[in-house]
C-alpha cells in the first residue's frame, strides 16, 4: 500500500474519497492541497485523475524519525519525494498572484538536504 491509497481510513471509505474528488474537479475549485503526516516517513505523490484535474499529497512531516513502511519505490511513478527514519517536516509557502498563483512546498530533513516543489498553478 503507498500513500496515495490514503492508508486504512481512507480504503474503508474510497466512495467518500471520490465523491470529494469528484466535487472539487466539477466545481472547477483550484489550490486544493491534502495534508497529512506520520511518525514513520514524509511521502509526496500526484493523485493521477482521469479528468485530468491535478492533486497533490503531501505527507508532510515524520516527527517520530521511524523506520517505516519503504519511503519511496521505483513502482510509485507518481512520487514527487519520501523520507523515512529521519526528523523531518514541511513547509508551505503561498505565493499569491492573480496571473499565476502558487504553492511552494519543501520538505526539511534534519541532515539538511530539501526538497522543493511548486505546484497549484492557476487553473482557468
Amino acid at each position: 500500500m503507498n500513500c496515495t491509497d490514503w492508508k486504512e481510513v481512507a480504503n474503508s471509505n474510497t466512495e467518500g474519497r471520490e465523491e470529494i474528488f469528484s466535487f472539487i474537479e466539477e466545481d472547477n475549485i483550484s489550490g486544493v492541497l491534502l495534508i497529512s503526516g506520520d511518525r514513520h516517513g514524509a511521502r509526496g505523490f500526484t493523485i493521477p485523475r482521469n479528468s485530468g484535474f491535478g492533486f497533490y499529497e503531501f505527507e508532510a512531516a515524520s516527527l517520530g524519525a521511524r523506520v517505516g513502511p519503504p519511503a519511496t519505490d521505483p513502482a510509485w511513478n507518481t512520487q514527487l519525494y519520501g523520507v523515512d527514519g529521519e526528523f523531518a517536516f514541511g513547509e508551505f509557502t503561498y505565493l499569491p498572484s492573480d496571473d499565476d498563483p502558487a504553492v511552494v512546498f519543501r520538505i526539511v530533513v534534519k541532515r539538511a538536504i530539501t526538497y522543493t516543489s511548486i505546484l497549484c498553478e492557476k487553473v482557468n
